[in-house]
Formats: structure tokens, C-alpha cells, sequence
């Protein structure tokens, strides 16, 4: 079969979509040909230079080229760019008529909503999409809300990360349904050695402890909070990396501080070494934001491919699974006493391994890609015998 993936962001800048180059890989597996048709910006806005057709990992890459905003620009600007993206994006998927299409997030699914006819296709709901927009003016994400009611009883197949977002999607009257956790294989998440060199390059002195977080930069991340405890604390080193609408806070604040070090957006394919150079992840999401409260995160399943215990929020679901399996430490979001303590219990290398050893156990075993891509293949399979 012939498969397009579309999606509201490039595929490959800053860095390569790991989450989407696993599904495409998968899909591959099991006899099926991709392209991905992505919108030429990134997650903040900005416009990407590069070729319109390119092939990645043996997947067919279409670019779209289309104005984008950053989200400081007046939100009826933006609105008119998201639509007229999505008309592009329609055509040239139509264009190369799919025998399924796979939307990614309700930014694009709302594409098929104006189809007459068409292909089958699948809803790929990455993040509790009202929940992250909750931020805007009223009505948006009722709208959302109302929209995504519609993708999820038109759409023949859905797929989500989080047993919690499912749960709301099934509310809908989702059928067909799976669970693709964000998952990462440790086979192919190993550090290649360069774990001392990258800390004798970050400048960090024997002893400290290495907390580090790289991913998304924007609020409810308690990146700020981080840097701010880091500067209370002795013998610790804070790496931060990623890209985002805070890129420039969080560079400014890591700039002050002289247990913190910025080191700017980070391909995928490096980041086992990071991990691998790290003690600790951060991984700590504000709750009062309702996406945030659902979100099983990239961060989860990285530190625990890696063997790393991860710091959490309490009163979120990964905070919730943290205590649960016994993977990391867990605070009060916001708190700096707490997330100080937290980290000061894992100085201790005994404690380190032993939740790093069980988060491996997870990451080969339920938590695992391996598991994630036979329950993708198979939705593909019901989806085609359909």
C-alpha cells in the first residue's frame, strides 16, 4: 500500500521527528511505501529552508511551503497561515493518492473533514490537542474540542500515546483503536563512548551530579525552575538543550548561572550520548496545564532506554508511572525545596541503578518500540483487510 503521513511541522529541522521516522519505519516493515508531506516550520513558527522532495531513511519527504508566524504574531495572522497550509498540504496528498493517510495531531486530521471522499485514514493524536491550545482566547478550544469529536468518529483507524488521552478519545466513540507509546529501542539507544568528553566539554567537575534536559523549551517545563534550583545546590551541572518559543529565555538564564549549560537544538541521533553523559533527566511537567496532566512524554521513555532515572511532577500521569514503577523521583511542580530534595536523594549511585535498571526492564519490555510497532503493523493490516 501507499502511505502519506502529514504532518503540521517539518519532518527533519531542527532535528529529525523520532517519533515519526519510528512509525514510517515500521510501516516500511511490513511492505508499505512512504511519503511524508510536512509543513516547511518549525514547532515555534519558524520558516525552514530546504529541498522539496528529499528522501530520509528511505522515506519520501514533500515539503510544503507555506507563511508561518511565530506565536508572538496576532493570532487571526496565524490562523489564516494554519489554513492556508492546510489547503496546500490536502492537495498535494490527494495528489498522490494514498491508499491511507496517517494525520498527525488534529492540526492536519481536520483535513479530512472536508473530503467528500477519499482514502482510509488514520488519527494519530500525539497530544491532548484542546488541553495544549487551552492557553488561547475562547471559543478555540472548545472548537478544538468539537473538531476533534468529529475526526475521532470519521477516522477508520485512531492512535494515541497516553492511556488517559485514550480514554477521552473513546468518550468520542473511538474505534479501532491502539496505544503507540513514545517509544524508543535501547538496543539503538546506546551512548558511543563520548560520555566523558562531552562532560569535560560542558566543564563539569568530578563528582557533580549531571541533570539534563533537552526537548521542547517553553513553559510548564520547570526548565527555569531547574536552573534556579541548580544555582542553590553545590556539586551539580544542569544541561539544557532544544528549541522552542523560550529558546532565548532559557539561553539568557543559562548564561547567568554557572551550574547550567545551554547546548542549542540536538539531532536524535545524538542523544544517547547525552544520556548517556547525564545522571539525571528532567522530566517535570506543570499539572495546572491540562495536556501536561495526560502526557506520557518523549523524556519517559529516553531516560529509560538509557537507564536513567527520571524527576517528575506530582499529579501528573508520568509522575504518577514514576512512583508507580519505581523509574525516578517525583516533587511539588514549582517547588524548588522539593526538586532539590529529589535530587539530592539521587546523588546516590545505588538508588541511580537501581531505577535505571528498571526502567530498562520497562523500556524491553511493555514500554518497548518493538511492542509499539507490531500493534502499528497490525492496525494497518485490520485497516487494509477492511
Amino acid at each position: 500500500m501507499k502511505v502519506v503521513i502529514a504532518h503540521g511541522i517539518d519532518l527533519c529541522e531542527p532535528y529529525l521527528d523520532n517519533r515519526i521516522a519510528l512509525e514510517a519505519e515500521a510501516i516500511m516493515e511490513a511492505g508499505h511505501e512512504i511519503t511524508v508531506v510536512c509543513w516547511a516550520r518549525t514547532v515555534s513558527g519558524e520558516t525552514v529552508e530546504g529541498p522539496e522532495k528529499e528522501v530520509v531513511n528511505g522515506v519520501n519527504v514533500r515539503r510544503v511551503f507555506s507563511p508561518a508566524s511565530t506565536p508572538d504574531k496576532p493570532l487571526p495572522k496565524r490562523i489564516f497561515e494554519h489554513l492556508l497550509a492546510k489547503r496546500k498540504i490536502s492537495k498535494i496528498v490527494r495528489n498522490l493518492d494514498p491508499d491511507i493517510v496517517h494525520f498527525n495531531d488534529l492540526d492536519t486530521a481536520v483535513i479530512a473533514l472536508f473530503w467528500s471522499n477519499g482514502p482510509d485514514w488514520v488519527y494519530d493524536a500525539r497530544e491532548y490537542y484542546a488541553g495544549m491550545i487551552s492557553h488561547l482566547p475562547w471559543p478555540l478550544p472548545r472548537i478544538a474540542n468539537f473538531l476533534e469529536s468529529l475526526v475521532v468518529r470519521k477516522a477508520d483507524g485512531i492512535i494515541t500515546v497516553s492511556p488517559v488521552i485514550m480514554r477521552r478519545l473513546a468518550s468520542y466513540g473511538a474505534s479501532n483503536r491502539i496505544l503507540v507509546y513514545n517509544s524508543r529501542d535501547p538496543d539503538r539507544f546506546v551512548a558511543s563512548g563520548k560520555s566523558g568528553e562531552l562532560r569535560q566539554q560542558w566543564g563539569v567537575k568530578p563528582g557533580n551530579l549531571v541533570v539534563i534536559y533537552i526537548g521542547s523549551l517553553g513553559p510548564g517545563r520547570s526548565i527555569i525552575e531547574m536552573i534556579d534550583a541548580a544555582d542553590n545546590m553545590d556539586r551539580i551541572s544542569f544541561i539544557v538543550g532544544g528549541h522552542g518559543v523560550w529558546a532565548r529565555e532559557v539561553r539568557e538564564s543559562a548564561a547567568k548561572s554557572e551550574k547550567t549549560t545551554f547546548v542549542g537544538p540536538i539531532p536524535s541521533g545524538d542523544l544517547p550520548d547525552y544520556y548517556g553523559a547525564a545522571d539525571v533527566v528532567l522530566g517535570s511537567l506543570d499539572p495546572s496545564h491540562p495536556n501536561h496532566q495526560l502526557a506520557m512524554p518523549n523524556k519517559l521513555f529516553e531516560a529509560i532506554s538509557a537507564g536513567r532515572p527520571l524527576v517528575a511532577a506530582r499529579d501528573t500521569l508520568v509522575g504518577d508511572v514514576i512512583e508507580k514503577e519505581g523509574i525516578g523521583e517525583v516533587a511539588d511542580y514549582g517547588n524548588r525545596e522539593g526538586l532539590i530534595q529529589a535530587l539530592e536523594k539521587l546523588r546516590s549511585p545505588k538508588i541511580r541503578k537501581k531505577y535505571g535498571d528498571r526502567g530498562l526492564e520497562l523500556a524491553n519490555g511493555e514500554y518497548g518500540w518493538h511492542w509499539q510497532a507490531r500493534k502499528l503493523q497490525a492496525l494497518y493490516r485490520s485497516i487494509a483487510k477492511a
